[in-house]
């Protein structure tokens, strides 16, 4: 049987700053900017990492600038 999907929000909100990326991030090949969303089934495994995952915390590649503004 399916369940309804469920959101793994973060444990705390994204702090509002500006980060310097390094210079590898200038890469020719991150130049661009996308979304990503990824689905998984729902195991036991998964559900005792469920806190886990909401306090990783991730920035993503949004390319074309050396700073990434997290708000």
């Amino acid at each position: 049987t399916r369940k309804a999907p469920k959101l793994t929000a973060p444990a705390r909100p994204t702090p509002r700053e500006v980060k310097q990326l390094s210079d590898i991030d200038d890469k020719g090949s991150l130049r661009f900017r996308y979304q990503s969303f990824f689905f998984t089934r729902m195991t036991l495994h998964l559900r005792c990492r469920e806190e886990t995952l909401s306090r990783c915390f991730l920035y993503l590649q949004f390319g074309k600038e050396l700073f990434l503004l997290c708000n």
